[in-house]
């Protein structure tokens, strides 16, 4: 399991460089702005990626029982997260503007918010399955 976690994860930080330079990579042109809207909501969904690829990493050297704790969180935090960062991206909890033209940084605090959560629970989630390992 750990290294099926280990290539989902390398294979989406590739799909976040790739979505980031489509247009270097001539997969969309820069004044097609509906292939790049599609690109950007694919690199912003994927972001999460990375973090997962980080944390993967780090439990992929550690016991069985590190990785199973670690893996225990990301299941339902990390779909949560994702879901919800598709979600803002596609725009389906605001329309334009809002109070004082604030929409965008309610998005930000949200995916912010989701995304420390992630990587706090991360470490204690590791930290306790390594300590439960040396008990």
């Amino acid at each position: 399991m750990k290294l099926v976690v280990l290539i989902v994860a390398v294979f989406g930080t590739l799909g976040v460089l790739i979505a980031r330079y489509s247009v270097q990579l001539s997969l969309c042109l820069a004044t097609d702005t509906d292939c790049r809207i599609t690109w950007d909501v694919l690199e912003n969904v994927l972001y999460f990626s990375p973090l997962v690829l980080l944390f993967s990493i780090i439990t992929f050297w550690l016991p069985v029982r590190t990785f199973s704790s670690w893996f225990n969180f990301l299941l339902p935090w990390g779909s949560l997260t994702v879901l919800i960062t598709t979600f803002v991206n596609l725009g389906y909890f605001n329309s334009d503007g809002g109070f004082l033209n604030m929409d965008t940084a309610v998005d930000m605090t949200i995916i912010l918010f989701m995304y420390t959560i992630f990587v706090l629970g991360s470490i204690i989630s590791i930290v306790r399955g390594y300590n439960s390992n040396r008990s």
